[in-house]
């Protein structure tokens, strides 16, 4: 069975740990979480097995401090998935960051979510997109905490995944 690493990586809470939470329960798999006070502090990890392979999703914590725990679990991914909460542009610029971070001059195939925590004051993907300027990118949008586009973000990501490696 192949395995595909795949980083879940955004500002601070944009909503990764509930993603991470949620993809578990569409897998019917648990999720681990080291956090403290309600931020994510080490890592968050969930697997899903979909057509015979098996991916893991590494979720990072988003503070400027665990840096060097985003770096370290960014190494060797197939893919990744940034997150940005729909409401608050100001954390776009900071998503931008990450995604540098992380990428550097690598190749590799991204995934962005929107996560629409709020109906109110939200920016269009489109703005969104424009934003980030992440290239080839996909751009899927979730309710973290309802599960609403989980499955539509679980099959974006297979398919990402496939079509860049295999």
């Amino acid at each position: 069975m192949p395995h595909f690493k795949v980083v879940v990586a955004g500002p601070r809470a944009s909503g990764k740990t509930e993603m991470v939470s949620k993809l578990a329960e569409f897998g019917g798999k648990k999720s681990i979480r080291m956090e403290c006070e309600g931020s994510t502090v080490g890592m968050d990890y969930t697997y899903c097995d979909v057509n015979d392979s098996r991916f893991h999703f590494f979720g990072t914590p988003g503070s400027d401090h665990f840096s060097v725990v985003r770096k370290s679990l960014s190494k060797g991914m197939n893919a990744l998935i940034l997150v940005v909460e729909n409401s608050n542009p100001a954390s776009f610029s900071k998503a931008r960051e990450i995604y540098e971070e992380l990428v550097e001059d690598k190749k590799v195939p991204t995934i962005v979510v929107v996560n629409k925590k709020n109906s109110e004051e939200s920016s269009s993907t489109d703005e969104i997109k424009d934003i980030l300027k992440v290239p080839d990118t996909q751009v899927v949008t979730i309710n973290a905490k309802s599960g609403e586009g989980i499955d539509t973000l679980l099959l974006e990501t297979v398919k990402t995944v496939r079509d860049n490696h295999i």
